[in-house]
């Protein structure tokens, strides 16, 4: 065990001379003259290292040290990196019950018998899954750089969005959605706000699966299963019978994918639109036909890997948004399920306008994806935070209006929870969040410009 460091630290050097890209057991950050040393493991050091950048630029002499080689822990090399340091915060995203974090463990140990050492504060934070952003990070900072050394273990907590919702059950349980499906959620809350006075109308896809026929659908309205390329004909048609029995205010749903909505299924949304008839269009939008395989759709990013394309998508996904939106359409809108609140808001709105409104979702597909069962909701919070799928609305087709207005992370931590990028290198996540800086830019300006 004693030569383990040594050795790692012999790999991190032939590892560089192939790749050009160095690791050791520690790794720093603008560390050098460091008053505020941060101390962690994993993913916490992609936004600590952006909460440093932050803090240096508003003259906190801040630093990040990363600790790559836990066991066994490099104690001198550990010891020389925080001599002289005068506080060092070290972030856990684990709990030792009665004891803390193992991190915060291991290196007060370590500087036991040390002269001078830095002021220690062990703070568990993100444990459970809680976010941990930029903004919480700086926080940090500020709140300890001055502080006496904590002898305890400190909680990390945040205020969380409370989530005004009431269901109606509008969504019946025993449907047939993958475990962790965020469809589902989101098909409950969106039933849930258009409530009984409705018919709906599903394309083939994983919303046709997840609903069933009738009569053991799993919605409380009726809904028509229609053909892949006509359900917004379909409800085009629906609407205006129920208008020529006088049923004006009854909602007509259609819910599809986006095999249904950007591709298969354009001509007749278009067509829809341009005539603007009073329906509102849901389009769940996993970025490519999951229901069949995993194949691409012109709705997948570029550089995704799917089943007919190995090697990565290489065209950009189509901007449906503007498309409808250079139809005037009342009402377009972007929601996520990690924003429910403003999901069902949206859905809210929508029902109180004329003429034809669409509203795409988010949905991280469990297999398509390669996402966790239990990580839907947090790739699309990523999704949101990083600027990947912005929550906005356009209303007739020119007044842009962002609901959420921070891009608050880059796309890594997004990127990073899904098997379809993990064979993607340096010069393509560059060129994907270049991608991403471009579109939130001209996105920000459009709404700018609208108000």
């Amino acid at each position: 065990m004693a030569q383990v460091e040594t050795a790692t630290e012999q790999a991190g050097r032939d590892w560089s001379d192939m790749t050009g890209r160095l690791t050791a057991p520690l790794e720093y950050y603008r560390a050098e003259d460091a008053e505020i040393l941060f101390v962690t493991m994993g993913s916490m050091c992609g936004t600590a290292r952006q909460a440093v950048d932050r803090l240096r630029e508003n003259g906190v002499a801040a630093g990040l040290l990363k600790v790559r080689l836990f066991r066994p822990l490099p104690i001198e090399t550990l010891r020389d990196a925080l001599a002289g340091v005068p506080c060092a915060i070290v972030l856990d995203r684990n709990y030792s019950p009665g004891m803390g974090g193992v991190l915060h463990q291991e290196i007060q140990a370590a500087l036991f018998g040390v002269q001078n050492p830095p002021r220690l504060h062990g703070l568990l934070a993100g444990v459970g899954g809680v976010n941990v952003s930029v903004e919480d990070i700086e926080k940090l900072a500020h709140d300890y750089r001055n502080a006496a050394q904590s002898m305890q273990p400190i909680w990390v907590t945040r205020r969380m969005e409370k989530i005004e919702y009431k269901d109606e059950g509008k969504f019946c349980s025993g449907h047939v959605a993958c475990a962790g499906c965020a469809e589902a959620l989101s098909m409950r809350v969106i039933l849930n706000e258009v409530g009984d006075d409705a018919v709906g109308v599903v394309a083939p896809s994983c919303s046709a699966v997840i609903l069933g026929g009738h009569p053991m659908s799993a919605a409380k309205i009726p809904v028509l299963h229609g053909t892949l390329e006509s359900a917004a004909a379909s409800a085009s048609g629906i609407k205006r019978a129920l208008k020529a029995q006088g049923r004006d205010d009854t909602t007509v749903l259609c819910l599809a994918g986006d095999g249904g909505t950007y591709d298969i299924g354009l001509q007749a949304l278009s067509s829809a639109a341009e005539r603007n008839e009073d329906i509102l269009y849901i389009c769940f939008d996993n970025e490519g036909y999951m229901n069949t395989g995993g194949q691409k759709s012109s709705s997948t990013p570029s550089k995704a890997v799917t089943g007919s394309t190995p090697l990565g998508k290489t065209t950009r996904k189509k901007n449906m948004i503007e498309i409808l939106a250079a139809h005037r359409i009342p009402y377009i809108a972007t929601t996520s399920p990690s924003h429910l609140s403003d999901m069902a808001a949206k859905i809210k709105k929508a029902k109180t306008i004329r003429g034809t409104k669409v509203i795409f979702v988010l949905i991280p597909c469990l297999p398509g994806w390669g996402v966790a069962d239990n990580a839907a909701v947090k790739t699309a919070r990523l999704g949101v935070e990083s600027g990947v799928f912005p929550l906005f609305e356009v209303e007739n087709g020119v007044d842009y209006t962002m609901t959420v207005a921070q891009k608050t992370k880059p796309i890594d931590g997004y990127l990073a929870l899904q098997k379809r990028y993990r064979s993607l290198d340096d010069t393509g996540r560059a060129e994907l969040q270049a991608e991403v800086d471009d579109t939130w830019a001209r996105l920000i300006e459009r709404a700018g410009q609208a108000g």
